[in-house]
């Protein structure tokens, strides 16, 4: 069984206070954030996403910010696991909603805001601080992301990352996304 929705809407809807903060206890718990770097024919990009075994939390996600929910490949001797996921702008307009309410991951979504964001049929070529940009916060969400950190997010960002890249969102390593928030 296959289940599949989406909803694009950018600038996220205005919405009350308590769905907003609702909304950044839950992505402080469960979230990710992840950051691509430049590809040869594409930019770099920016996906918000949240696991659950439960995909009512996740559809009241997706009724505030859009996205789309999507079921995972099955796993042996596992739950059913599905995942709401935002891309781009969309997903940059949902940080800036919950980022008054986040905790932990408030320095990640402010790397994330920080992440140049090009409209969808722009010029593929980039210039050099672009590039540059990305690079630099790509690095910073992976030091960011480290598992087992227990000092403060302004130690942890002067500090030098360990390997090339961190665990993708299914477990596998990827140079691709180099910036994915373990839970």
């Amino acid at each position: 069984m296959k289940y599949r929705a989406q909803l694009d809407l950018w600038p996220a809807l205005p919405m009350r206070e308590i769905d907003a903060a609702w909304s950044a206890g839950y992505f402080d718990g469960e979230g990710a954030v992840c950051m691509s770097l430049p590809r040869k024919h594409g930019g770099p990009g920016l996906r918000i996403a949240v696991r659950s075994t439960k995909p009512a939390s996740l559809e009241k996600m997706l009724s505030l910010f859009g996205g789309r929910i999507a079921l995972d490949p099955p796993r042996p001797r596992r739950k059913d696991c599905w995942c709401w996921t935002l891309e781009g702008r969309n997903a940059q307009s949902a940080l800036a909603t919950m980022h008054p309410y986040l905790t932990i991951k408030q320095p990640h979504a402010q790397l994330a805001l920080r992440m140049p964001i090009r409209p969808r049929f722009a010029s593929r070529h980039r210039i050099p601080s672009d590039r540059a940009l990305v690079a630099e916060l790509t690095k910073e969400l992976t030091v960011l992301n480290q598992r087992g950190r227990q000092d403060d997010s302004a130690s942890a960002q002067a500090a030098e990352p360990e390997g090339g890249c961190t665990p993708n969102l299914h477990g596998s390593s990827s140079a691709a996304y180099a910036g994915i928030i373990g839970r």
